[in-house]
């Protein structure tokens, strides 16, 4: 529980600004914690059956990733992205996807 608390600390976002010259940049990440809990309780099936029992478990998980760079010169102050070229990736191929679905059932004439 407390590696999860630790992701909403500010800290975790914003790394340590690293200084050269007069430029100074800070890397910005997206931090994404999930968590899940769950319980349960039951009894025999049958009418002569006693037993009885219950039980929980949970578990979650912690995923990071590099978003963007603040980067403050003499010149001002810009933001740039970083581009996760595996989401663009599967971005495209999806769109390549459907578009190619929703021609296939034009050409067919099943468009309604």
């Amino acid at each position: 529980m407390d590696k999860f608390l630790e992701t909403a600390n500010v800290n975790a976002v914003f790394a340590r600004p690293v200084r050269q010259g007069e430029t100074t940049i800070i890397n910005c990440s997206e931090i994404v914690a999930v968590l899940g809990f769950g319980v349960g309780e039951g009894g025999g099936g049958d009418k002569e059956s006693t037993g009885h029992g219950s039980g929980g478990g949970g578990g979650g998980r912690i995923f990071s990733r590099p978003v963007a760079a603040i980067i403050a010169s003499p010149e001002g102050v810009t933001i740039q992205p970083i581009i996760d070229p595996t989401k663009v990736a599967i971005a495209a191929f999806t769109t390549l996807g459907f578009m190619f679905a929703m021609m296939g059932r034009m050409r067919r004439g099943h468009w309604h």
